[in-house]
């Protein structure tokens, strides 16, 4: 049940976005000026004949056990703002939760006055539907790993040279693919030297190093990290192996929580004024880490690190890496 609720809510927050970005079309009718068509169609009086005509031309009125609403002259449902989650809802579930175009026509054969763009907000939210999602869309593993915290870790250099904090001009950002926890750091250039050093430090705090690690840069790019941390960690890294590039035309949560992260940047320093966004790098690492995810209930940090009571806003500096010695 709680899920439902938090699905209900977050349909009609994302609803209540749509329609006021797009004022000057319609999704849906309020409840209060469902009302009110009604009652004038109703209405006998003479100082609402006109607004009954309008009604009429538009409308027509019909009950179902002793339940009032309206259809479309072409004999089409129109729900209440209220009723489109449930009507949506128990379609979807009665269907046995289909998707995309499949998904819709079930729901139009039921209320045809839906629209597409109000499914599509329902079907994003949908907690049964996105852990389906999540089981299509992970990489495919060798049969030898179980798909547990840092079986695969995940990695990009953003560039935010445009922006550039003093010499700072890269992100990077780690992510471990089973938690959905990230690492960032903030980079001076961008440089397999810097990159092996941070992945270095955060296993090595982590206590673990993955099975696979992966990069948006290639495979071979992945090859030429793991054999400087190699060099750094006397060996310790031998066994992880380097993950094949992934097919551009596949979805990416490395992708979108990069979006995500520089998204909160771009509000972070919208809010504060500032352009030093390295300042505000940690903090929004941290948010991300800490919000709850409302298919399971729990925050990334959570899911990483189990026996952990609460996590520090400043596990480690975020200045730019210096290049590290070679051993």
């Amino acid at each position: 049940m709680a899920a439902i609720g938090n699905h209900k809510f977050e349909f009609y927050t994302k609803l209540d976005a749509m329609i006021d970005e797009k004022q000057n079309e319609t999704f849906v009718i309020s409840d209060s000026i469902y009302n009110e068509i009604i009652q004038s169609i109703k209405s006998d009086r003479k100082e609402d004949a006109q607004l009954k005509r309008l009604a009429n031309d538009q409308f027509r009125l019909k009950s179902k056990e002793n339940i009032e609403y309206l259809e479309t002259n072409d004999g089409e449902m129109i729900p209440r703002y209220s009723q489109l989650f449930d009507i949506i809802n128990a379609v979807h579930q009665t269907a046995g939760h289909s998707d995309g175009e499949k998904a819709y026509k079930e729901v139009y054969q039921k209320c045809g006055f839906i629209r597409r763009e109000v499914m599509q907000i329902f079907l994003e939210n949908c907690p049964f539907c996105q852990r389906e999602l999540t089981k299509k869309t992970i990489p495919n593993l060798p049969e030898m790993y179980s798909l547990t915290c840092m079986t695969l870790v995940q990695f990009s250099i953003l560039d935010v040279a445009p922006k550039a904090d003093n010499s700072e001009k890269y992100i990077l950002h780690i992510r471990d693919l089973y938690s959905r926890f990230s690492w960032g750091r903030c980079l001076s250039s961008y440089s397999v030297k810097n990159i092996a050093a941070y992945l270095n430090c955060i296993f090595w705090n982590a206590c673990k190093a993955p099975s696979i690690l992966q990069s948006d840069d290639g495979e071979e790019f992945t090859y030429k990290v793991l054999n400087k941390m190699v060099c750094y960690s006397s060996g310790s890294y031998k066994d992880v192996k380097a993950g094949r590039s992934r097919d551009p035309g596949s979805p990416s949560f490395l992708e979108e929580s990069n979006a995500d992260l520089m998204n909160r940047l771009e509000g972070w320093m919208s809010r504060h004024k500032d352009e030093s966004w390295s300042e505000g790098l940690e903090q929004i690492i941290y948010r991300m880490n800490m919000t709850i995810n409302p298919i399971h209930g729990k925050t990334p940090f959570q899911v990483m690190f189990p026996n952990r009571g609460t996590i520090p806003l400043r596990d480690s500096p975020t200045k730019a890496i210096t290049e590290p010695q070679d051993p």
